[in-house]
């Protein structure tokens, strides 16, 4: 009787620690539990913060259109300018040569005087149609100062959004340390269990 008294407070004993131990797995699991949707929030977290890095870049890419396009107006603007002034130069040209003509061919003074009336006038028109291309260029130069300040804005919007997916990204990976602890914890127990 004594023996079998000491087997039955030895079983009792085992029970007792196989009790806590399962306890400790329910604990474990429990932690472990917790600690997903935690994870869940993270990744959900970080999911946003990509969308809204996307976002970001998609209106940064449409900034950089807008500016290229302005920048494109600005292009064919100078070329016009630049034409303008091409033609004024043939004209002021035209009008040289007509000056030499009107001293050099007195009897046709009159003549020539009148034609370089109307070169002047010609240039006149040219000189005006500069000036409205100046005023053209002057114009677009603002568009494409708002066009590059708005990209200055969307690449610091964007710096930010990167910013807060990477601390997502860092709460993710602690969540995930903590899920393999409790993992690791988890098997400990179970271990425990099944070792004789």
């Amino acid at each position: 009787m004594p023996e079998t008294d000491n087997t039955i407070s030895e079983t009792d004993n085992a029970m007792t620690e196989t009790d806590n131990v399962m306890l400790e797995t329910d604990n474990a699991m429990t932690e472990t539990d917790n600690a997903i949707p935690e994870t869940d929030n993270a990744m959900t977290e970080t999911d946003n913060a990509i969308s809204e890095t996307d976002n970001a870049m998609t209106e940064t890419d449409n900034v950089m259109t807008e500016t290229d396009n302005a920048m494109t107006e600005t292009d064919n603007v100078m070329t016009e300018t630049d034409n303008a002034i091409s033609e004024t130069d043939n004209v002021i040209s035209e009008t040289d040569n007509a000056m030499t003509e009107t001293d050099q061919v007195m009897p046709e003074t009159d003549n020539t005087i009148s034609e370089t009336d109307n070169a002047m006038t010609e240039t006149d028109n040219v000189m005006l149609e500069t000036d409205n291309a100046m005023t053209e260029t002057d114009n677009a130069m603002p568009e494409t100062d708002n066009a590059m300040t708005e990209t200055d804005n969307t690449m610091s919007e964007t710096d930010n959004a990167m910013s807060e997916t990477d601390n997502a990204m860092t709460e993710t990976d602690n969540a995930m340390t903590e899920t393999d602890n409790a993992i690791s914890e988890t098997d400990n127990a179970i271990s425990k269990l099944t070792t004789p």
